[in-house]
């Protein structure tokens, strides 16, 4: 399916992109817009020394990953004067088959599995077999299962190595004509990374988010402008048939408010600009400061889900992303990883976990694992069938402490279809059509158990 798996409707994007950048930055400077989902918007000028008349002109620097559909070229010198008549996109060298039948007519030099070489001029590839003729006219097959290496000399006119774009242009006097292009590519894409580390207590902890920006399309950007959209765009799907610790060094040693990124609202979502120009060559990943650090305070909850893990009791992080408690600032959805100080000032990984997209005024729950002195247990006690499909259950569950301190659990229990509690339960901290969540406390090297029914039906 290759390029065509999915893109979005261009112009609207293209205009929401270009409206995130000021008019002296769109007249001079190569942009990236660069989404979430393995997508980027490319806008650069180029310059074009034009002759008068009906002309073809090809450029090359273009991802093999463009969706050519998305192309779109904006005269910025001379409008009117010239125009494009017809634009395609050509790349000929994706595939070995590909290559091949475009390279008819052109001298090679086939090497076979045994050594020996076959030379002449390419008459047909199919299904691998090539058919050569050789320098005394005679007409050589040579099998595909024998190839074990194909040398073209003097590949067919026309045949196109790099990926291009080719235009027809009638222009009504030379001269040389500055133009915008932007187009849509798969192979560019970044993530939000942050590091959290907090102190023995665990009352508060230091966040710093990282924005990683990876280019696998082919194509180098230098000197370039960048903006990073963070949020969910749609994008309509096509339907064509069936060096962790140098970073974490760098991250802990950040100084506040290091961010080189400002961000800003931009349309549904939230747009961060880099303030300066900043160089993303072909097969690499950069990482540059997207927020803080900055100080949260922070409260540790507990969790058992006894339907889900037998014994498993979770140990979560929280804090509100508000003015006076956390960032206040968005937070795009990305992996964090926590850390504590031990005593003598090293790191060490206390969990990870993904975070959705958290804006302002929200609460942020960071999943950290299994608490080690904490046990859950889970008992059905008893199950009765009552008039036709009505069921009683009766539940018991049990949370032993080994710790030192009493704790606060969470226990969570979900059910399908009608139900309905009865008599007494713990305090009931969260009710919906599908899950109740009831809070306990219990003691310090101790245990606290509860028992509850529920009606099925």
């Amino acid at each position: 399916m290759g390029l065509r798996r999915r893109f979005l409707v261009l112009p609207g994007l293209l205009f929401l992109a270009s409206a995130a950048f000021s008019a002296a930055e769109e007249e001079s400077e190569t942009q990236l817009t660069i989404y979430r989902d393995n997508l980027a918007l490319v806008r650069e000028v180029r310059t074009l020394s034009l002759a008068r008349g009906i002309q073809t002109h090809r450029l090359t620097g273009i991802p093999a990953r463009v969706d050519p559909s998305s192309v779109f070229f904006q005269p910025l010198s001379g409008p009117g004067v010239w125009r494009v008549l017809e634009q395609s996109f050509a790349f000929d060298a994706t595939d070995a088959d590909r290559l091949l039948a475009k390279a008819k007519g052109g001298r090679v030099l086939v090497t076979d599995k045994q050594g020996q070489t076959h030379s002449g001029t390419l008459l047909g590839a199919l299904s691998g077999d090539l058919l050569l003729r050789e320098g005394d006219d005679s007409l050589k097959v040579v099998k595909s299962d024998s190839v074990a290496a194909v040398q073209l000399f003097s590949p067919a006119e026309g045949l196109v190595t790099e990926p291009s774009l080719a235009w027809i242009l009638d222009a009504e006097k030379p001269g040389t004509y500055r133009a915008a292009l932007s187009y849509l590519t798969e192979g560019i894409s970044w993530r939000a990374d942050y590091l959290a580390v907090t102190g023995q207590g665990e009352t508060t902890l230091s966040l710093a988010g990282w924005a990683t920006i990876e280019n696998r399309s082919g194509v180098s950007y230098r000197d370039c402008r960048i903006g990073l959209v963070a949020g969910d765009i749609h994008r309509a799907q096509a339907s064509y048939g069936p060096p962790e610790r140098r970073v974490l060094e760098a991250m802990a040693a950040a100084p506040k408010e290091a961010s080189e990124f400002q961000e800003t609202p931009f349309a549904e979502y939230h747009l961060y600009k880099l303030g300066r120009k900043a160089d993303l060559p072909d097969g690499e990943m950069k990482q540059l400061p997207l927020c803080g650090p900055v100080t949260a305070k922070t409260r540790k909850a507990y969790r058992y889900e006894g339907q889900k893990h037998a014994a498993r009791v979770e140990t979560t992080l929280e804090f509100e992303n508000r003015e006076g408690e956390g960032p206040n600032v968005p937070l795009p959805g990305g992996r964090v990883r926590v850390y504590q100080k031990d005593e003598a000032g090293g790191l060490r990984l206390l969990g990870e976990d993904r975070i959705d997209h958290a804006p302002r005024g929200e609460r942020v729950r960071v999943a950290l694992g299994a608490a080690f002195d904490l046990v859950g247990e889970r008992t059905v006690k008893e199950s009765a069938r009552l008039a036709g499909n009505t069921r009683k259950e009766t539940i018991e569950i049990r949370i032993r402490n080994q710790k030192q301190e009493s704790v606060n659990v969470t226990v969570a229990e979900s059910y399908w279809g009608d139900w309905q509690l009865l008599g007494k339960t713990p305090p009931v901290l969260k009710k919906d059509a599908r899950r109740v969540e009831f809070e306990i406390s219990v003691p310090a090297r101790g245990e606290s158990v509860f028992e509850y029914q529920v009606l099925l039906r």
